[in-house]
């Protein structure tokens, strides 16, 4: 599940049409198709491009590549979940930051349904939400400035303030439901 939240992100970034077929497909019966190859190798490559144009991180291009990291690394430091789960949640709940119909909710909530993932309800109960996200890299005057994505390709550039944030993955039942 790691991989596979990771190559969404990354496919999803990238924007166009894809089959997330050979993922669920994977996770199902764990086998390597030649489809999940060449999903793989778009990610590694657009990976390695976004790199190649800003290797030192200094043009904020690179940016891009945290989507769903902020709110994902907060659920890793408050569960067992695995690092892709949490960062398919977190594209979700950073994602419910753009309003419940926004197109990039909408796919990462099709994505997790036919993962099969759920998310403990009890773990958005957390009452420690703003200091797991006070961790977080990308703070800078109390804001964690993001890159959300509002539809797959479009990149939309964002500050959400800890509060907001940790308001966002409580409030997240919510903007779960279709």
């Amino acid at each position: 599940i790691s991989g596979v939240g990771e190559v969404f992100k990354t496919l999803w970034i990238k924007g166009g049409k894809w089959d997330p077929g050979a993922l669920v497909e994977f996770v199902e019966s764990g086998r390597v198709s030649i489809r999940l190859q060449s999903l793989i190798a778009a990610c590694l490559a657009l990976k390695s491009k976004v790199v190649e144009r800003d290797p030192l991180d200094q043009r904020r291009i690179r940016e891009v590549l945290n989507f769903g990291h902020t709110v994902g690394h907060a659920l890793e430091s408050a569960s067992d979940l695995s690092h892709g789960e949490c960062v398919l949640w977190g594209m979700a709940i950073e994602s419910s930051l753009l309003g419940k119909k926004a197109a990039m909710l909408k796919a990462c909530l099709q994505a997790i349904h036919a993962l099969g993932l759920e998310l403990p309800a009890a773990l958005l109960e957390h009452t420690e939400w703003e200091k797991f996200l006070a961790a977080d890299k990308k703070i800078n005057a109390g804001k964690v400035e993001m890159s959300l994505l509002a539809s797959p390709g479009k990149v939309v550039r964002t500050k959400a303030g800890l509060p907001r944030l940790a308001k966002a993955i409580r409030d997240f039942p919510e903007s779960f439901r279709r």
